[in-house]
C-alpha cells in the first residue's frame, strides 16, 4: 500500500473516510489508468496494489509504503521500498511499514551487504542474521522457505505459517551512513614523507589539501585533509599511485617519492578544485577529485632567479 502526504484534508477530529484505490493484475487497463491518474494528481491518498506498483512507478510524493508480504528476493524488496524514496519538496522522510519482516532478513537497504546470505545455499541461511527460521524439533537453522528439516525431517505446517505479521516493523531501514562531504580546495601542498622508526621503508608522498566546506570561506573554516601516495612501493600500493598519477598528468610516473614531489612542484600535475570525502575513523578518506582544467601539456613557467654581480651597472638599486 502507498500513501501520499501532499493531501489536503480537514484537521478536525471528526474526519470522514478517505478514498482508497485498489489495483490488481485483473484491473482493466482503463480503470487502472484512471486510478493511477487520481493518485498521481493527489485525488487519492491511498492505493492498495497486488504486484502492480512494485517497480517502475515514479510518483515522488509517496511518503509511506506498507509491505504486506514476505519475499526471499532482496531486489524486489528494495524496489518496493524505493517507491517511497524519491525526493520531493513536500516530504522530508518516508515511513516503511514492513509486515513481512523482510528487512530483518536482508538488513538495512543502504548496507553494502544488503540481501547477502552468509551461509552456502538457501539451506545454510543463518538465523542470527534474521534470514532464516529454526526447526521447532531440533532447533536447526534452515531457510525460510524450507518445508522439511534436513536434520530431523520435521514437516513445517504450511497452514500455520502466515505470509506476513499482524504488526509492522517501523524501525529505520537505513544504516544512517553519512553521505560524502564536499570540500573546495584552496591549496595543495606536497612533500616527501619518511615513516617513523623505519628508515628502510620506501618514502611516500604526503599530499595536504587545504580545504573549506563547500560554500564556506575564511581562515577559521579551513581544514587540512592529508593523502598519502606511494610511488616507490610495489603491488597494490603502486597500482593505486599509478591510477592517482594518471588522473593528473600525462608524464611518465616516477619511481620514488622525491622525484614525484619534484615533478609535481614543476607543474606536471593538475590540481583539484573540489574533493569529496568519507569519514574513516579519525581520517577523511578521499573518494573523488574534481579538476577544473585538463592535464598540463608543458611544465609551468618558473621565474628565473637573477644573480647580481654588483659590478658597475649590474646592481638592482
Amino acid at each position: 500500500m502507498f500513501r501520499q502526504r501532499a493531501w489536503k484534508y480537514s484537521t478536525s477530529a471528526t474526519m470522514t473516510s478517505e478514498r482508497v484505490g485498489v489495483v490488481t493484475g485483473e484491473t482493466l487497463a482503463i480503470e487502472r489508468s484512471s486510478i493511477m491518474s487520481d493518485f498521481r494528481n493527489i485525488r487519492l491518498r491511498f492505493v492498495v496494489n497486488v504486484g502492480v506498483m512494485t517497480k517502475g512507478t515514479n510518483i515522488k510524493c509517496i511518503d509511506a509504503v506498507a509491505i504486506l508480504r514476505m519475499s526471499m528476493s532482496p531486489g524486489l524488496i528494495a524496489q518496493m521500498a524505493g517507491r517511497g524514496l524519491r525526493l520531493h519538496e513536500s516530504k522530508r522522510d518516508c515511513l516503511i511499514l514492513d509486515f513481512g519482516q523482510n528487512f530483518k532478513r536482508f538488513g538495512p537497504i543502504d548496507d553494502e551487504n544488503f540481501g547477502r546470505s552468509e551461509g552456502k545455499g538457501r539451506a545454510g541461511v543463518a538465523a542470527q542474521n534474521g534470514r532464516g527460521k529454526k526447526c521447532p524439533a531440533c532447533e536447526l537453522d534452515v531457510a525460510v522457505a524450507s518445508t522439511v528439516c534436513p536434520e530431523c525431517n520435521f514437516l513445517f505446517p504450511r497452514n500455520i505459517e502466515p505470509k506476513h505479521d499482524t504488526t509492522a516493523d517501523e524501525s529505520s531501514q537505513l544504516t544512517g551512513a553519512m553521505p560524502p562531504e564536499e570540500w573546495d580546495v584552496k591549496d595543495v601542498i606536497v612533500k616527501v614523507h619518511t615513516k617513523k622508526d623505519d628508515d628502510e621503508a620506501p618514502q611516500t608522498v604526503r599530499v595536504d589539501y587545504v580545504v573549506c566546506k563547500a560554500g564556506e570561506e575564511g581562515n577559521l573554516a579551513r581544514h587540512v585533509i592529508p593523502e598519502w601516495v606511494c610511488p616507490g612501493h610495489t603491488g597494490f600500493a603502486r597500482s593505486k599511485f599509478l591510477a592517482w598519477w594518471d588522473a593528473r598528468s600525462i608524464c611518465d610516473p616516477p619511481d620514488n617519492a622525491p622525484d614525484a614531489v619534484a615533478l609535481i612542484n614543476m607543474g606536471v600535475c593538475r590540481r583539484p578544485v573540489r574533493i569529496t570525502t568519507k569519514k574513516d575513523g579519525r581520517w577523511h578518506r578521499i573518494t573523488e577529485c574534481f579538476f577544473e582544467s585538463e592535464k598540463p601539456t608543458e611544465l609551468a613557467q618558473q621565474e628565473e632567479t637573477k644573480v647580481y654581480s654588483g659590478i658597475e651597472d649590474d646592481c638592482p638599486f
